[in-house]
């Protein structure tokens, strides 16, 4: 298809002529307009691709605006006609970025030898546009900030994702210092200044440090567009000037291979870290789900043993009541009875007491753990959910300790052990043996493998196993598996360590963990101030104490008061502040109060205490039932009193009553 070209010339037999050579060389001119105004109306019309345009035209405006319009209104380029050449014609000509320039007289040859070039360049032009503007719309529109500079490490461009995270206008950041706009903050910061200066010089491509921090640069908020400042409005001050981000420096290589900048590209993880967080969160709950099933046999049952012992207790009681026993053998069974049921109990709280600690999702401080410790949790936890399926067998080789969270550990072994129980099925427990094994390897790391003898994991699917919600083998009823495996690799990754896994179908599963041994240190291991320690040696008693027990559980002071009536004084009060009231009219050697109490906390009832007498806050020993709150875990990390986590034994109470009377 020929191209369409407009000629502006105000001398109709100039612009006949020129139309005439046009049409012999297969362009096609429909039309000539004789000034500017009327060449405006021929371009709409027409849609040239080309327009020969004379400078020196009459009416009110001059060859010269009308090209300026013509490129405006419909990007159409000239070939200026002109008789002159003063400098301020020409100076006001290249400001419009013509094709070319034809100066008359002109033959026909040199006519068809500009065009053609014009045409050429201008289809040239024009593609390079809409190639630039698809990567303009294509950087738009992605997600990721784009941030590119020169050489001189001057911003060239960034995009709206750019402008929104960094909180800066382009037009305020064009031109600027790149380190005026960005910088990774802390240690960071350097090693950012070598990734630009390798890209530039280097022209190599390189990722961000890990959970790389940046921090935009924009004093007092200046340069922002509003959309920014309703967006930086919407978000803390903190967020704003520290992102936690990722993405890569690139070189961008000019003509030659000459490097002509960089490129940066990076994107706000906290999005994603709220979602992995939150992903973390759904893991544990499930795996918390799954192991509290398996808890309810390990509590009901010694809860049964508990009531039928008492309630056998209490009916021999009651029927001996006002008469002898019939023989000491009816105290024995009474005994027995109450015997049983204490074990029990105690059975119920080092269950209640492995849940608590498994399950606290906010139980991350990192010490030296042995893996064997751990190992014994997760399967103390998952005893109930794994002896329908297998066996546990064990081989302990000894094995470094391992800097880790205790229970962020278990919970990788707990799932573990029930993926191992989970692939085998139920109900043939006899046949089949999970072997949990513990080696150091070469490199001395601390290993950790859990075999089982299932069905395997076909070849095809095992890449994909650590994948979240992905459940090879594992049947419909068992979600929490299939989340814990992604788990125990985000688990153990952030540790240092790897977790793999073999299996050949037919012949089972093996997973092996692998982690960095806990460095060797010297220090001797703190002791807990002797004011703390529950377990001390109790002092013989002297005298007969005054206790005071505060708890807005009656049966938990009749309990106490029960244990210590024959050897000292016990008062009960179920509210602090009559408690209180109590302590200013006389004092007691030792007083148990509960933590969380729903009128006056065992916290409030210290620091009032604290300032109306001061040496009765010393005698106080809290109690409490584990619910922490942050504010009372910071208050018992503040003062040095006891405190007795419950269910507590009489052997503690007696302890610390004769110890504290004995002062």
């Amino acid at each position: 298809m020929s191209a369409t070209i407009l000629v502006v010339e105000d001398e109709g037999i100039v612009a006949e002529s020129i139309r005439a050579v046009l049409l012999g060389a297969g362009y096609d001119v429909p039309e000539t307009a004789p000034s500017g105004m009327s060449a405006l109306e021929a371009a709409a019309r027409i849609e040239p691709r080309l327009v020969l345009m004379d400078i020196q035209l009459e009416g009110p405006i001059d060859g010269i605006e009308t090209a300026r319009r013509l490129r405006e209104e419909f990007g159409v380029r000239v070939i200026y006609l002109t008789g002159s050449t003063d400098e301020e014609t020409l100076s006001r000509a290249k400001e419009t970025a013509p094709l070319g320039y034809l100066k008359k007289p002109f033959n026909a040859r040199e006519l068809r030898i500009a065009v053609e070039i014009a045409l050429q360049q201008a289809g040239l032009e024009n593609a390079l546009a809409a190639r630039e503007q698809w990567f303009a719309t294509t950087l738009e529109s992605i997600g990721d900030a784009v941030l590119t500079n020169d050489t001189d490490r001057r911003v060239t461009f960034l995009n709206s994702a750019a402008e929104s995270l960094l909180g800066v206008s382009r037009d305020a950041a064009l031109g600027r210092p790149l380190g005026d706009i960005v910088r990774l903050v802390d240690e960071h910061d350097a090693a950012f200044t070598k990734l630009v200066h390798a890209a530039l010089h280097e022209r190599v491509t390189t990722p961000l440090p890990l959970a790389a921090r940046l921090r935009p640069r924009r004093p007092n908020g200046e340069g922002s567009s509003p959309d920014v400042q309703a967006n930086r409005a919407a978000r803390s001050y903190t967020e704003c000037l520290e992102i936690e981000v990722e993405g890569t420096v690139a070189p961008i290589n000019g003509e030659g291979g000459v490097v002509a900048g960089s490129v940066m590209v990076f994107r706000d993880v906290r999005t994603r870290r709220r979602l992995e967080r939150r992903l973390a969160m759904a893991e544990r709950l499930a795996a918390i789900g799954t192991m509290a099933a398996g808890m309810q046999h390990e509590i009901n049952n010694p809860l049964a043993t508990i009531i039928a012992n008492v309630h056998y207790a209490l009916d021999v009681i009651h029927g001996k009541a006002g008469r002898p026993p019939a023989s000491l053998s009816d105290l024995a069974e009474i005994a027995a009875a109450l015997q049983d049921a204490s074990e029990g109990a105690e059975r119920v709280r080092r269950t209640v007491d492995d849940l608590k600690h498994i399950s606290r999702g906010d139980d991350i401080e990192k010490r030296p753990v042995q893996l064997t410790a751990a190992l014994e949790e997760a399967v103390r936890a998952t005893a109930n959910a794994v002896r329908h399926h297998a066996t546990i067998r064990r081989d302990y080789a000894p094995a470094p300790p391992v800097v880790a969270s205790e229970a962020e550990l278990t919970r990788v072994f707990m799932n573990l052990i029930l993926n191992a129980a989970q692939a085998m099925g139920d109900g043939d427990a006899e046949h089949h043996t999970i072997l949990l094994t513990t080696s150091t390897d070469a490199s001395g790391r601390a290993v950790v493998e859990v075999h089982d003898d299932g069905p395997g994991i076909p070849n095809e699917v095992l890449h994909r196993i650590f994948d979240p919600f992905f459940t090879p083998n594992l049947p419909k009823q068992s979600p929490a598996v299939g989340l814990g495996l992604s788990m125990c690799h985000a688990i153990v990754t952030s540790l240092g360590g790897e977790i793999e896994a073999d299996s050949e179908v037919g012949r089972g599963t093996t997973f092996r963990v692998s982690l960095p041994a806990a460095p060797v240190t010297t220090s001797r291991t703190p002791t807990l101030p002797p004011a703390r320690r529950s377990d001390a040696p109790a002092a013989p008693t002297a005298r007969r104490g005054k206790v005071l027990v505060i708890d807005d559980e009656p049966s938990i002071g009749k309990a106490i008061r029960r244990i210590l009536i024959r050897d000292h004084d016990v008062t009960l009060e179920t509210d602090a502040r009559e408690a209180l009231a109590l302590i200013a009219q006389e004092s007691f050697d030792v007083v148990f109060c509960d933590l969380m109490m729903p009128r006056m906390s065992g916290m409030d009832f210290f620091d009032a205490v604290s300032r109306s007498a001061p040496p009765q806050a010393k005698k106080i020993v809290f109690l409490t039932g584990g619910a922490f709150s942050p504010r009372s875990e910071e208050f018992l990390q503040s003062v040095e009193n006891t405190c007795l986590p419950k269910p507590f034994s009489r052997e503690i109470v007696t302890s610390v009553v004769r110890t504290m009377v004995g002062e």
